[in-house]
């Protein structure tokens, strides 16, 4: 008779354990990273509420700011100073 050998399965030591461990965390941060670099890949755009005759002047900080940041663009609004309502939510700012 021939003797058969039995396989049995060898619990994991402690520091494959860790190991384990430390490449799972590895993969999740991989890919968190990755994921957060696509989504600050989009564009912004600002709303920036300002008085009438303060609109000139913040075309030009406006302009070197998009420059610096090309992402990021700012939507000038201005309103005239006799409009008693001003919008309490910037996306009221789409009605100006």
């Amino acid at each position: 008779m021939k003797a058969h050998k039995l396989s049995v399965r060898q619990p994991k030591t402690r520091q494959q354990h860790h190991l384990s461990l430390i490449v799972g965390l590895l993969i999740v941060f991989l890919v968190s990273l990755k994921l957060l670099s696509a989504c600050s890949a989009e564009s912004v755009t600002l709303s920036l509420l300002v008085p009438h005759p303060e609109a000139q002047f913040w075309r030009s900080p406006i302009e070197e700011f998009e420059n610096k940041y090309p992402k990021i663009r700012i939507n000038l609004k201005n309103f005239d100073n006799s409009q008693v309502e001003k919008p309490e939510d910037t996306n009221q700012l789409r009605a100006i």
